[in-house]
């Protein structure tokens, strides 16, 4: 088969599907009907190139080829020895021991709670509902590091001693100010108590500055000229 025509059913595949689209706008969920429609498209089919069982029989006969069975991660691979070149894959050695101390008790079926029952088109028209199997590995706990674990309050700890720790300071300084202020107005107290009464020097004993003798003088003959006026 030449790719043009590979091609040409390609698109004419596509143009029946689009047909039958628009004919029908609710679409198909019953394999019966989409196996029936795809019967239905007249696309020329692919040629079997399987061999006969008879092929292998005849080789197992002649041991030119060796059934290999291998179980891994659940899965039963067969392989031709012969033809096929698959070696098995290394299992690291992290997984090796994680897969030995999982534990059947570890296992756990899990089903999420927003799952619906799920329709099964079958004779009957029961609904079977879809179980999830998840496998959940156990980690070990640490076991020195949990005593090492700092508080998660510690950060809180510290703050609240600090804050109790300065309103203590600040409550003794309040207070030896308070103390030493007493202390200061007693003996200021006593010192004014012992100290002798001022001397109060006359008007005529103190000498006038030299503004207020000017001052005078011209008041003095202010009241003379005063006086000879009237």
């Amino acid at each position: 088969m030449d790719i043009s025509q590979s091609d040409d059913l390609y698109e004419c595949g596509v143009e029946r599907e689009r047909e039958t689209v628009h004919q029908s706008s609710r679409t198909v969920r019953d394999p019966l009907q989409v196996f029936h429609w795809i019967a239905s498209l007249d696309v020329a089919q692919l040629e079997d190139e399987t061999p006969p069982p008879s092929f292998y029989f005849d080789l197992l006969e002649t041991n030119d080829v060796e059934l290999d069975c291998s179980v891994y991660s659940g899965k039963l691979l067969v392989t031709l020895g012969s033809q096929t070149d698959v070696s098995q894959p290394e299992v690291s050695q992290e997984y090796a021991d994680n897969a030995l101390a999982v534990e059947p008790t570890d296992l756990k079926i899990s089903i999420p709670e927003d799952a619906t029952a799920c329709p099964c088109h079958a004779a009957s028209d029961d609904e079977v509902s879809i179980t999830i199997f998840v496998e959940s590995e156990t980690e070990p706990e640490p076991r020195g590091n949990s005593e090492h674990q700092p508080s998660r309050f510690s950060f809180f700890g510290m703050l609240l001693k600090a804050v109790v720790a300065l309103s203590v300071v600040n409550a003794l300084y309040v207070l030896w100010t308070i103390g030493f202020e007493a202390f200061k107005n007693r003996v200021w107290q006593s010192s004014s108590v012992n100290m002798p009464p001022p001397r109060t020097t006359s008007i005529r004993e103190t000498r006038a500055s030299l503004p207020e003798s000017i001052w005078r003088s011209v008041e003095a003959k202010l009241a003379s000229l005063r006086a000879r006026l009237n």
